[in-house]
């Protein structure tokens, strides 16, 4: 029996090396998360990173890896707000901030990211209504 939990580990790991570098695919992630690969999530999210990917899974392993899910937070939701505007992406901005505020750590890193915001995205007034809660920046 032994042997046969060891050859299905083995087995286990070895799929999950070949997918790694499969493009973006949601049925890996779903694989890494029922495994409890937290760290390989982490990683093929870092690969393929995605807003409605750290949405769905952030939760997964931001309690133990609380730096390395902040560091790939802000990037894909930087990349995110550069790229999108209007009422829907801005409530979506807000949504994640939200989320990366519940981190350890996630506070201080979300105060930063909205000194940003107003460097980068001055004339985006409706977006700093939404993600401050309708106050003037």
């Amino acid at each position: 029996m032994e042997k046969l939990i060891v050859h299905y580990e083995n087995t286990k790991i070895s799929y999950l090396d070949s997918l790694k570098n499969i493009s973006y695919n949601y049925s890996v992630v779903n694989v890494l998360k029922t495994e409890d690969f937290k760290e390989r999530l982490i990683d093929y999210i870092e690969k393929h990173p995605s807003y409605d990917i750290i949405m769905n899974y952030y939760h997964v392993f931001a309690k133990d890896f609380p730096e390395k899910t902040l560091i790939l937070f802000r990037q894909i939701v930087d990349k995110y707000t550069d790229n999108n505007t209007g009422e829907e992406s801005y409530k979506n901005v807000a949504s994640a901030l939200k989320s990366i505020a519940s981190i350890k750590g996630g506070k201080s890193v979300v105060d930063d990211m909205i000194k940003q915001f107003k460097i980068r995205h001055k004339r985006r007034w409706l977006m700093f209504e939404v993600i401050l809660g309708n106050r003037r920046a």
